[in-house]
């Protein structure tokens, strides 16, 4: 049976655990309004990436670089560089289901002529 230092001591792990994970890696970010040389502009495209857990069980990842890649892959392989962008980090809770997406959304450029 736990006596009460032993249920203390869990229960102060239980709750200072904790953990952090790399989102993404950038090339360019800025929050700023810039001027960029484009050679070519396309529509307006999203990129999504979703983890999906069940009963308490998750399965796969959401990543940031995958929606971002995503929306410039939807875009064609002339863009290399999404401006005017904006990240959505979406949770979505039923009783033994949740899912979290990021949802990047942007405008494809293409920053270089080829």
């Amino acid at each position: 049976m736990l006596n009460v230092k032993s249920f203390a001591v869990v229960a102060a792990c239980v709750v200072a655990a904790g953990c952090s994970h790399r989102m993404v890696d950038f090339t360019a970010i800025s929050t700023k309004n810039h001027d960029i040389q484009v050679a070519q502009e396309g529509q307006r495209t999203m990129g999504e990436s979703c983890r999906h857990q069940v009963l308490w069980f998750p399965w796969g990842e959401a990543r940031l670089k995958e929606a971002i890649d995503g929306g410039l892959e939807k875009a064609g392989p002339d863009y290399d560089v999404l401006v005017d962008g904006v990240v959505y980090n979406t949770y979505t809770n039923f009783l033994f289901y949740a899912r979290q997406c990021y949802e990047v959304e942007g405008t494809p450029v293409q920053t270089s002529m080829r």
